[in-house]
């Protein structure tokens, strides 16, 4: 299946790390309110080889204080989200929509993300941790649970391409 990956997804990594006390008691002191409040940890994203290296956007769904990862908990599942949500380049809103209704387009970082967060994400350990889109993609190839996620997503949009062929058919008998 890695044959099949994009230009991004090849070249892609994400990065996290808690701040220091230092770095986290300097934002804390230039937090003003109605500001996002700081988070403990930063996780970044970038391609290698590339320059431009940024903050991996939050998919806000479970956490509201941020991504976090090493337990089963709801940083972890933003966190979870959030890669999932970059590698299969899902747009953060479409993701979240996907995750609130189930009259939105699905979304496959939603549909993966609580099995992401407990086989991988939930098991980073340490201050500091590194992802790459080689890691993202073996975990696909190789997660059972992912595999059979993904064949039910699959037939589901078979199956809700197949009503709207029909639809369409019997639109254009009129």
């Amino acid at each position: 299946m890695t044959a099949g990956l994009t230009s991004h997804q090849q070249r892609v990594w994400y990065r996290g790390r808690r701040l220091s006390t230092a770095e986290w008691n300097t934002l804390v002191a230039q937090h003003r309110g109605g500001d996002p409040y700081p988070q403990e940890a930063e996780v970044m994203t970038g391609e290698t080889g590339g320059v431009h290296v940024h903050p991996l956007p939050h998919v806000e769904l479970h956490s509201p204080t941020g991504m976090e990862w090493g337990y089963p908990g709801s940083g972890p599942a933003d966190l979870a989200l959030s890669i999932l949500a970059d590698f299969f380049g899902e747009e953060p809103a479409a993701v979240r929509a996907a995750g609130r209704t189930w009259h939105a387009e699905p979304s496959l970082a939603w549909l993966l993300h609580q099995t992401f967060k407990a086989e991988v994400v939930g098991h980073l350990t340490g201050s500091a941790w590194r992802l790459t889109g080689w890691d993202v993609q073996q975990w696909l190839d190789h997660s059972e649970h992912a595999q059979a996620l993904l064949v039910l997503h699959w037939r589901s949009v078979a199956h809700r391409l197949e009503r709207e062929r029909e639809a369409a058919e019997e639109g254009s008998d009129d």
